[in-house]
């Protein structure tokens, strides 16, 4: 059963692979059934620590400052209980006081914040890159397709396995970077 936080997560893999829940089957599991595609993301994820939230200056017609709007420097992120908003002493903002567009990774406060320093911790995920693998995955289980003439007529069913790998490519280049630091000595 996929987290409730992972739905959004999960719909976007499918729009931008068209895989729906019986595009192939494997012994007795069906793919992509939203488990499968929550184990890809997760693959995919980037847990997030502590990250300063920067706030959003907003004037009103006197001239007055507010703090009701917060961003994160990342989206696509998983929402409910795996994600927490805290002041610098530690203090938690509940998810009633804010209303989260998780796909941008914006946070509206009911009240103004006053300036308050936030931070995020939760899980941000790379869509592209699901997204891909799901799409070689699918490209792999095509492979065994194979070309046939059958009454005169010609079938070129190995061209979806290669349309599968074409479509990963583009997904692949909107993918997000990633790097690893190499331990010496």
């Amino acid at each position: 059963m996929s987290r409730t936080g992972m739905a959004d997560l999960i719909q976007r893999v499918r729009s931008l692979t068209f895989a729906g829940t019986a595009e192939y089957a494997l012994g007795t599991a069906n793919y992509w059934d939203a488990d499968q595609i929550e184990q890809v993301l997760d693959r995919h994820r980037m847990d997030i620590m502590r990250e300063p939230l920067m706030a959003e200056e907003r004037y009103d017609s006197a001239g007055s400052v507010s703090y009701n709007i917060f961003h994160s420097g990342f989206s696509h992120l998983e929402s409910g209980t795996a994600l927490f908003i805290e002041d610098a002493t530690g203090a938690d903002r509940g998810a009633a006081t804010y209303t989260g567009d998780y796909q941008r990774g914006v946070f509206t406060f009911a009240a103004d914040q006053a300036g308050t320093a936030l931070y995020l911790t939760g899980r941000t995920y790379d869509p592209f890159g699901a997204a891909a693998e799901v799409l070689e995955s699918w490209a792999a289980s095509e492979a065994r397709s194979f070309d046939f003439s059958a009454d005169g007529q010609s079938f070129n069913r190995s061209q979806k396995a290669q349309s599968l790998r074409e479509q990963a490519r583009i997904l692949r280049k909107r993918a997000r970077i990633t790097t690893k630091r190499l331990r010496t000595g």
